[in-house]
């Protein structure tokens, strides 16, 4: 029995030693140092840089352990960045168990930093607070892309005839060819010659690998380079890019005033003519006036009204003049479809005038006119009556 009992001892000892053994393993393993502080996510802020950007870098670092730890200095090493504000940072400071914090650093590439893929280095160490002066270090590869392109601009659609002073309307294509998004986009319009209804516009935000569609009203004095500048924003960054369109003329927006015929009514002249709108658009408030030296007698002006695209209307207009003029101009105004004003000219020769009639036919009295049926009938009749006799 007293072996026994010994035996029974000397296991209960070797339990007892066994489980104080596994307490002081798993003390040392809660107490451990190894990748307790961890990055658990990072955010930019533009996503996509352009050459000399600047923007911000912003870290989570969490305590994954369970005893408080001390953070020290960010920094942000290689990779064709600078860190902008490691002078105004301070250390991160007591980080406690399961805590999690943020850490921003304001970045921009380096001036030799070329397009493509950078990848630049977030670096911090902390010490385990009651662990001594140990330092631990944090290394994490951040990612970022460097994308120099331009925003798309180009005609998608365009009349099917660009008349000279004549209003159309144009649809412009705006692409965002990046990886983000563009935000604060505005378009401005000019060019040598051009006349635009409204010369700029806010388009707002264009999505990455996007477009945003614009309707612009303009009219060119001819051949011309349509001017386009966009300004947005990449980030806080503001950017502006300039592209140059050629427009070409291939017709006339004027009216044509043709058919000009004078003809002369005893000191006064009558104009006849036509007024063709050679266009697609109609053209409104058409009138034509005789203009000086003439002088208004009856119907010196004439309002036509609506002239549809490739149609005509006639006229016709009555004047005198004064002194010995050759020529008269006749004067035609409308408005387009944006309401604008235009004014076209041509000249009536008032001595090379239509010779008939040169004056208002005169009333004479006219011989009685026997129809030849009826000579026929009397000298029949004649006939007859010497043949009774």
């Amino acid at each position: 029995m007293r072996a026994t009992a010994r035996t029974a001892i000397l296991g209960t000892l070797v339990c007892i030693l066994l489980i104080f053994s596994c307490a002081g393993n798993a003390a040392a393993a809660e107490t451990t140092t190894s990748g307790q502080v961890i990055v658990t996510g990072y955010s930019l802020d533009p996503k996509v840089f352009y050459p000399g950007d600047e923007g911000i870098l912003t870290v989570t670092l969490k305590n994954a352990g369970s005893t408080p730890v001390n953070v020290g200095m960010p920094a942000l090493l290689g990779g064709q960045f600078q860190y902008l504000n490691s002078k105004q940072m301070v250390p991160v400071g007591l980080l406690g168990a399961g805590g999690e914090t943020a850490v921003s650093l304001q970045i921009k590439p380096t001036g030799s930093t070329t397009v493509g893929m950078a990848y630049p280095y977030f670096s911090v160490d902390y010490t385990v607070e009651g662990g001594g002066s140990v330092t631990n270090p944090v290394r994490v590869q951040i990612p970022i892309e460097i994308d120099d392109s331009d925003l798309s601009i180009q005609f998608i659609e365009k009349p099917n005839m660009i008349s000279q002073g004549s209003m159309g309307k144009y649809k412009l294509r705006i692409g965002n060819p990046r990886a983000y998004q563009i935000t604060g986009l505005t378009i401005s319009i000019s060019g040598d010659g051009i006349t635009s209804k409204q010369d700029g516009y806010f388009l707002g935000t264009v999505t990455a690998n996007n477009y945003t569609d614009i309707e612009i009203d303009i009219a060119t004095a001819g051949d011309t380079n349509l001017i386009v500048k966009s300004e947005y924003r990449n980030g806080k960054n503001t950017h502006s890019s300039t592209v140059e369109i050629p427009v070409y003329v291939t017709g006339s927006s004027s009216v044509v005033i043709s058919d000009l015929v004078a003809t002369k009514y005893e000191n006064k002249y009558k104009v006849t003519g036509t007024i063709y709108n050679p266009g697609l658009r109609d053209v409104s408030s058409v009138v034509v006036v005789a203009g000086p030296p003439a002088i208004p007698e009856g119907s010196y002006q004439a309002a036509l009204g609506v002239i549809e695209g490739n149609d005509n209307g006639e006229f016709e207009l009555s004047f005198s003049v004064s002194g010995e003029p050759t020529t008269v101009p006749i004067i035609v105004t409308y408005q387009d479809e944006l309401n604008m004003y235009h004014q076209e000219q041509n000249v009536v020769s008032i001595i090379d005038y239509d010779l008939t009639p040169t004056e208002k036919p005169q009333t004479q009295s006219s011989p009685v006119m026997i129809p030849a049926f009826a000579v026929v009938g009397l000298v029949a009749l004649g006939i007859v009556l010497r043949t009774r006799k």
